[in-house]
């Protein structure tokens, strides 16, 4: 997932921050209350690590808040003396909160969660028509809901209400263009995956109108209305659906950066790198494409900018070694790269490693670390 919202922070802040990450759920009878004793808690180790007690209450207040959404829910927040800077949802329960207070972000935990998720079209049809919303993720309401223009509230129409004797099926079909026309508007946006539920005779239609789509289409099985198990089951089905779709792309992602760090053993030119020196080096020019962390075994190696010429964190400015998962995150952040969370041994043995825009091996427009000394 690419971090646009943490670039921002980092181009204006020069923090220190606090971070915290941790279970929201109100699914349970008692849900509010250990909500409020969560935050409270992520307060007081924040004060006791050395955050100032406002940056610790808001961040507290923020971390509290409901998240308008079902389900088991974990959210992130980050605060500094700006307030609370950064802040996101992922489905799911965390059953372990974390803390930082320090110069940048400490991201990672919550990555570990929020890389598993897929922004997404959602559309659920019948012979009326459809509701086609953009999400972000499984977790938090739509991004973007669509409609046309003056139809139903809550469905797609077309009603033929100049020619009363057209057939229903003929308005079915007409019904299905305009759902299939709203999918392509809104995969146009950005989602390249589109979850289609619903009647299945109306979702077989459907589909068959998306066919020149650039985007990868799932047929769900549930998303009727009114159907047995209601929407909890259709919440689950969709979860799982993500969840799939997030490891088929982890999977083709490691492939290619097997296949990238083959060549290179074999003195063939590349378009990888491994290891937190060598990723570094790529980031400090903009070369990384993906990167691949795992932040546990990231954080065991520390990194100090004075060290590495050229590295440049926005508007911090830390003068002490900092924890080396937390500069790759922020670095790819202010680089437009990629992140995605691996485990060490997917990565041949090193806690980071990328896939490079271009070849880090070609003489021309590689520039290392080494060079800006």
């Amino acid at each position: 997932m690419k971090l646009p919202a943490l670039s921002q922070v980092l181009t204006n802040d020069p923090g220190p921050f606090a971070t915290a990450y941790a279970d929201v759920s109100r699914v349970a009878a008692a849900g509010d209350d250990e909500v409020t004793l969560t935050a409270r808690a992520a307060r007081d180790e924040l004060v006791a690590a050395g955050c100032p007690a406002d940056v610790a209450e808001a961040l507290q207040e923020a971390l509290s808040a409901s998240t308008h959404s079902g389900g088991e829910v974990a959210r992130v927040v980050v605060a500094s003396a700006q307030g609370v800077v950064f802040s996101a949802l992922v489905h799911g329960r965390r059953p372990q909160p974390t803390t930082s207070w320090g110069a940048l972000p400490d991201l990672g935990p919550w990555l570990a969660d929020a890389t598993l998720v897929t922004p997404f079209v959602l559309a659920r049809v019948d012979h009326a028509g459809g509701n086609v919303s953009t999400y972000s993720d499984g977790a938090a309401g739509p991004l973007r809901e669509e409609q046309e223009a003056g139809g139903d509230a809550n469905f797609l129409h077309k009603t033929g209400g100049d020619n009363r004797d057209r057939s229903t099926e003929e308005e079915w079909k007409r019904s299905a263009d305009d759902v299939a026309a709203e999918i392509e508007r809104q995969v146009t946006a950005g989602p390249s995956l589109v979850l289609v539920a619903g009647e299945p005779d109306s979702v077989s239609e459907v589909r068959g109108k998306l066919g020149h789509l650039e985007a990868e289409i799932v047929e769900l099985q549930g998303g009727r209305r009114n159907a047995d198990g209601g929407e909890d089951a259709f919440d689950e089905e969709i979860t799982e659906t993500l969840r799939g779709q997030a490891v088929t792309v982890n999977l083709d992602v490691l492939a290619q950066l097997k296949q990238r760090l083959g060549e290179r053993a074999q003195g063939a030119s590349s378009r990888g790198a491994a290891g937190v020196g060598e990723v570094l080096d790529a980031l400090v020019v903009g070369q990384v494409d993906t990167l691949l962390l795992d932040p546990a075994a990231a954080a065991e190696t520390s990194v100090t900018l004075a060290e590495h010429p050229g590295l440049s964190l926005g508007a911090v400015e830390p003068k002490g070694a900092l924890p080396a998962d937390q500069v790759l995150v922020a670095l790819a952040a202010l680089t437009d790269a990629d992140v995605r969370i691996e485990r060490r041994g997917t990565l041949g043995g090193e806690p980071v490693a990328a896939l490079l825009r271009w070849d880090n091996t070609a003489d021309a427009g590689t520039t290392s670390s080494d060079d800006l000394h």
